[in-house]
């Protein structure tokens, strides 16, 4: 396990590459080792098939593990594996679940996942996505979910939390989403997670608000995590 200090809640996501690590070779007991090593209260998933073939049963995997609820997203079915989408892990009962569609046409289709779990006396909402590759459409991507959030009419409380997650696929360290997202949630910091090998890029990324509740960010950079997939996987660590 990756050790973390009492009574914080742990965030991950990670993108595991529909399994394939980076040997080219399928391994979702490689992913699956990750995840649980992770100690990540709830963790994002991204590029997540649902595939036939009884080696390649992750999902299954992923229901039986120590994680209590879990959401899939489906975006698209590919010819040969079949659906493919995002999965959102939680070891805490949720009490919403929404599965968003934020698809511009004529890109590939994308989609988010949006939680809400209660801590005690405070509210969680959460939400995880993987971002198309091109500007503009991460750009009307992110407009789809400032209008979902309403985040505008909401003052910033500690006892009510908010979290997006995700690929964001934004390689500019000051990309135009990542501006209006530091305006929404405050700064998320500049953590390389890809390429796994030799990290160059922060394509993954996590915001948290009120932002004072983080207590810090970083890559798992664990043998398995290096080798599971051609993304690191990025945590945070919240104050409760």
């Amino acid at each position: 396990m990756i050790p973390k200090e009492p009574n914080t809640l742990r965030l991950m996501t990670f993108n595991v590459h529909g399994c394939i690590g980076r040997g080219g070779k399928y391994d979702q007991g490689l992913v699956m080792q990750v995840i649980e090593e992770s100690d990540a209260d709830f963790v994002a998933l991204q590029e997540v098939y649902d595939e036939d073939p009884e080696d390649r049963r992750f999902l299954s995997s992923l229901e039986n593990s120590s994680y209590s609820e879990m959401v899939y997203g489906i975006t698209l079915t590919h010819e040969m594996r079949g659906p493919y989408g995002n999965v959102f892990l939680s070891r805490w009962p949720l009490s919403e679940v929404k599965r968003l569609n934020i698809s511009i046409e004529p890109y590939e289709p994308r989609g988010a996942i949006r939680v809400k779990a209660k801590l005690g006396q405070r509210c969680i909402d959460l939400t995880a996505t993987h971002l198309g590759l091109r500007k503009k459409e991460r750009a009307m991507q992110l407009s789809k979910l400032i209008d979902e959030w309403k985040l505008g009419e909401r003052e910033s409380s500690e006892d009510e939390i908010f979290c997006f997650m995700g690929d964001l696929n934004e390689w500019l360290p000051g990309g135009g989403i990542l501006r209006q997202l530091s305006r929404q949630f405050g700064r998320s910091p500049f953590i390389r997670t890809f390429p796994s090998g030799r990290p160059a890029f922060a394509l993954d990324r996590i915001f948290v608000r009120p932002r004072q509740l983080a207590l810090r960010w970083f890559a798992a950079r664990t043998q398995a995590a290096r080798r599971a997939s051609d993304h690191l996987p990025l945590l945070a660590d919240l104050k409760l």
